[in-house]
């Protein structure tokens, strides 16, 4: 994903991820999400819109998935940046830590919802 971000070709990324698994001997895989985050043992709030054209829904329902302690929050119609604009947006992120907002874990009935690009 970060190598499409940025540009990278297929080419130079394999062979990027092949000088990365022979000097630490640990497959990039490992360090990509959602994987990475299997075994966090701290509570996380993922707020991503449904909407979002520059990070996609499905991303954050994985990651919210494979999080033990984490919850979604999902919103409709802001975008990638107007969520931080967002009243409901920010009100939930100052409740989450003081626990004043009980936050659904997300399930497979989040997949379902993910719009098709």
């Amino acid at each position: 994903m970060f190598a499409r971000y940025v540009g990278i070709s297929e080419h130079i990324r394999r062979a990027m991820q092949w000088r990365f698994l022979q000097r630490y001997g640990v497959p990039c895989e490992e360090f990509e999400r959602p994987h990475a985050v299997a075994t966090i043992d701290a509570p996380a709030l993922f707020i991503h819109n449904r909407d979002d054209q520059k990070t996609r829904f499905e991303g954050g329902i994985a990651l919210a998935t494979t999080w033990p302690n984490a919850r979604l929050h999902a919103t409709s119609g802001l975008g990638h940046r107007r969520i931080l604009q967002d009243g409901a947006v920010i009100n939930h992120t100052v409740d989450f830590p003081a626990n004043r907002v009980e936050f659904r874990r997300a399930s497979d009935a989040d997949w379902q919802t993910v719009p098709m690009y």
